[in-house]
């Protein structure tokens, strides 16, 4: 952490707090997502909110940042929307998923700055932004993940989220919104078919059905990939998403009744003496798991998609082995997809 000192920070507009003044407050998180590949109707705005883990969340899509949050919050995200998407360098449409409020924090105050009901703070609220941040890590990988299944359409998931902006916030009982520096932005952007509010409102009433489904490893590893600017990174986070979605989905299938759903009568009292059914579960091939996920819980997943996998595995194993640095353009795209349509069995 760099330390700044106090002549520095009043230079910057604050001003030194008198002894044991403190100030309340209950943070909010707040990350904002540009959605590639789609347009939304103009005057779509619409907010939904997810419990999970016993935690509210709420999750807005729309053309405006400030609409949303104004809906969301009674508050605007920008002072100037307009400034934000240029200094951004991102359009809509957006989606802007709120976590929290936190517990009650109260913090003595070094120094402070009022601009009318807003109070800005310097590096003050310490434990309540971590806070935050750990509910984000809890939460957000398997919320993004729904989301980005439930943006299904005709079969095929859309390109997905970009994530374009993040703050922290606190209100105080009074109704005060607090700004605490040293937060950490991002930025990115894309565009093209186009979603009315009916579409948006269907896509978000399968997130609630997926969410409570998703294997939080694998979610936290899609996660990782859609934020990701790396190729190669990118790459390798989609395929272990794949991996241990496998894993997991492989690990609750019962695999006699699997087996039964092949045979005839006379076939199904012999099941049980077959040594192959009890060797099954042991399997620790990841190609073997696949296609037997694919058989028998996977219905949504293609001939093609086999293949696929089948080539993305290789090109992974051939990195982990340093006969390539990377793979093939298009298995870039084809992790992702292949990725998403794992995650979105949930929906069939």
């Amino acid at each position: 952490m760099v330390w700044v000192s106090d002549l520095v920070i009043e230079a910057m507009g604050f001003e030194k707090a008198r002894k044991n003044m403190a100030l309340t407050a209950k943070f909010h998180g707040l990350h904002v997502f540009h959605i590639k590949g789609i347009r939304v109707d103009e005057g779509a705005l619409i907010v939904q909110t997810y419990q999970l883990d016993g935690n509210a969340i709420q999750v807005g899509v729309g053309n405006s940042v400030n609409g949303i949050c104004r809906k969301m919050l009674s508050d605007s995200y920008a002072d100037n929307e307009d400034e934000w998407q240029k200094e951004k360098n991102c359009k809509p449409p957006y989606v802007v998923i709120h976590l929290g409020p936190t517990e009650s924090h109260t913090q003595n105050l070094r120094h402070f700055r009022r601009d009318g009901k807003t109070v800005h703070t310097y590096d003050t609220f310490y434990d309540a932004k971590i806070e935050i941040k750990k509910l984000a890590n809890k939460l957000l990988p398997s919320i993004v993940t729904s989301l980005s299944c439930s943006l299904f359409e005709n079969g095929r998931p859309l390109p997905g989220l970009v994530q374009v902006d993040k703050t922290t916030f606190g209100i105080t009982p009074s109704g005060e919104t607090v700004l605490d520096m040293r937060l950490d932005l991002t930025a990115s952007a894309n565009t093209s078919s186009g979603w009315n509010a009916s579409s948006i409102r269907k896509a978000l009433k399968h997130v609630s059905g997926i969410l409570p489904k998703v294997d939080s490893k694998s979610a936290s590893f899609f996660h990782l990939a859609l934020i990701e600017k790396d190729a190669l990174k990118r790459f390798l986070y989609f395929f272990l998403s794949i991996e241990i979605a496998t894993h997991s989905s492989f690990g609750a299938i019962d695999h006699e009744q699997c087996v039964n759903q092949l045979s005839g009568k006379r076939a199904k009292s012999w099941m049980k003496d077959l040594s192959f059914l009890r060797e099954v579960k042991k399997w620790p091939n990841l190609r073997d798991r696949f296609l037997w996920c694919a058989l028998f819980v996977w219905r949504h997943i293609s001939e093609e998609d086999v293949e696929t996998f089948a080539r993305l595995k290789k090109a992974r194993d051939d990195i982990a082995h340093g006969n390539i640095r990377e793979p093939n353009a298009a298995d870039f795209g084809a992790a992702e997809l292949l990725a998403t349509k794992l995650h979105s069995f949930h929906q069939f």
